[in-house]
């Protein structure tokens, strides 16, 4: 189940280009409160000792960390090891989704892999090119038991 989302966009500025990042993360939700049911929340799942500061300290001490480690490798995800771990950690690789692209496109797919500049790779069909996704929502197809 879901339990944080995370949304970045790239923005032209006076200095160059720059990314904006927005996470959020279900710290204490019910049941009720969550958005839909494929989330959870840290308290649902029994994480009931962490406060909101706690969250904010570990994810900022990561993101710098990760920022470092990154910009230490020249901005190259590949060579800094980054993409490696984020492929290996996403859950989506290897799942089958629909891609809601900013164009209302809806295609679906096999999620392969991430590319060097970060775009999804989607398989949509044997026959064709990979699409790669750089901007769009992406959507688990969950298998629904009819029994």
């Amino acid at each position: 189940k879901k339990i944080a989302g995370v949304l970045s966009e790239m923005v032209e500025t006076d200095a160059g280009p720059a990314v904006v990042v927005g996470v959020g993360v279900n710290l204490f939700l019910t049941e009720k409160e969550l958005p839909v049911p494929t989330a959870t929340s840290l308290a649902l799942e029994g994480v009931t000792n962490v406060s909101i500061d706690d969250v904010l300290s570990a994810y900022l001490h990561e993101f710098s960390r990760l920022t470092n480690v990154f910009m230490a490798a020249a901005g190259n995800a590949r060579s800094s090891g980054l993409l490696e771990q984020v492929t290996g950690a996403c859950s989506t690789i290897g799942a089958r989704i629909r891609v809601e692209l900013p164009s209302g496109e809806h295609p679906v797919g096999t999620a392969k892999g991430i590319s060097d500049d970060g775009s999804l790779i989607v398989q949509l069909c044997e026959c064709a090119e990979p699409l790669l996704v750089s901007a769009g929502d992406v959507t688990h197809i969950r298998r629904v038991d009819t029994e």
